[in-house]
């Protein structure tokens, strides 16, 4: 049986058939040319309630499975997951629209835990709320700083930092430049402090001074000065202690 004969006998394929979940695998997986139905999910809270149940889902399936190999599996979650940070939206008081930007996205999940519960409850425990938000803007601080700070969000509040302070040969100034964000910047008139509180991570990302903390090292160590390369993979330390400043910050916001 080939793996397309077993998709369209499964479980899970009935449950999702004529959705936007299974057309996803038949599309961007099979190539079948079919039409996508689209979802009506509202909010942040929505999408991420429903990721985990298709999620559940797509694993009972997956661990069933005698014919998909690991990494067409990954092709198949892929395909329908649909990024809940997308739907988390606020305004700064220039009225400039900030998207969430995750921390720890559903792809260092699945690299760090493979494709079973596990997965599963990390993103239940790590993603039910969002934390950052940045200007939404093309190439702006979300997108740039996966690429150039390997999406470690200690040294990209570093690099704002030093912005902040009237440093010229910051590694997102491209990002800095552009319209959306430099209104965002100028209301809170390049003052680093003010972005932390109104970001509300002061006291679990910043120490009392508005250092940042390496959480490379999660010791208090702050951050002085750029890393010679960044990494697109993480760490076991750095996973290990971001999801202990997102566990924190769930805490003591109370989310």
């Amino acid at each position: 049986m080939d793996i397309l004969e077993e998709y369209l006998k499964s479980d899970f394929y009935k449950k999702y058939r004529n959705t936007y979940y299974s057309d996803s695998i038949l599309k961007d997986v099979f190539g079948r040319a079919i039409t996508k139905h689209r979802v009506s999910l509202k909010n942040y809270e929505d999408v991420y309630e429903k990721n985990i149940e298709v999620m559940q889902d797509f694993i009972e399936y997956a661990n069933k499975s005698q014919s998909v190999d690991e990494y067409s599996k990954w092709l198949m979650l892929r395909s329908f997951y649909i990024d809940p940070d997308r739907k988390s939206i606020i305004y700064d008081d220039q009225g400039v629209a900030c998207s969430a930007d995750g921390l720890i996205s559903l792809r260092r999940i699945y690299n760090m835990c493979g494709l079973n519960q596990n997965l599963v409850e990390e993103y239940k425990e790590y993603r039910k709320a969002p934390i950052f938000h940045f200007p939404k803007e093309t190439n702006g601080i979300n997108m740039s700083r996966a690429s150039v700070f390997g999406d470690r969000i200690d040294h990209t509040l570093y690099d704002i930092k030093r912005m902040c302070e009237g440093e010229d040969n910051c590694r997102l100034k491209l990002a800095y430049n552009l319209p959306k964000t430099k209104s965002w910047l100028e209301c809170f008139k390049y003052n680093f402090e003010r972005i932390v509180e109104w970001l509300k991570v002061g006291g679990i990302f910043v120490d009392e001074n508005y250092n940042i903390y390496d959480l490379e090292k999660n010791d208090n160590t702050i951050i002085i000065n750029y890393q010679e390369d960044y990494k697109r993979e993480w760490t076991d330390s750095y996973y290990s202690n971001i999801k202990a400043k997102i566990s924190k910050y769930y805490e003591e916001r109370k989310v």
